[in-house]
């Protein structure tokens, strides 16, 4: 039962460790780039703390606890989730302003027009105009 018990207080204090590397992970990402910024790291940090330290909480049959990390958990997920989406549309869009080789003119300027974008010194149909031209030549 105490080898039992010792184990969870080990799987306890590992979740702990974890959670608190995350903020450790954070301050040193943010004084590497002189402002404040939350890396990857830290929501993966934070959802494997906070996975293990909701098994220690069940296991001590704390309600309050429980509830926490739960929620905790769900936001963490959801952070994930949210990155991943972000850098899936980046490559879609290659958002560094390098057009990929496949990428033709005809594309972007169909994208113009969907976005509907306009100079202020344009009207919508001067613009529509240019991208048309764009194409045919």
């Amino acid at each position: 039962m105490v080898e039992h018990y010792s184990a969870w207080l080990l799987i306890g204090f590992s979740g702990q460790a974890l959670f608190s590397a995350r903020f450790l992970i954070q301050w040193l990402a943010s004084e590497r780039r002189g402002k404040s910024v939350l890396p990857v790291a830290f929501w993966y940090f934070s959802l494997g703390g906070g996975v293990t330290l909701l098994s220690y909480a069940i296991w001590r049959q704390d309600p309050v606890f429980v509830l926490g990390q739960s929620v905790g958990l769900l936001i963490y997920v959801r952070n994930l989730a949210l990155i991943s989406r972000a850098k899936k549309r980046k490559k879609r869009i290659n958002i560094s302003g390098k057009r990929p080789a496949s990428f033709s003119l005809h594309h972007q300027t169909r994208l113009n027009i969907r976005r509907r974008y306009v100079p202020k010194t344009q009207t919508k149909y001067t613009q529509i105009q240019m991208n048309r031209r764009r194409v045919c030549v």
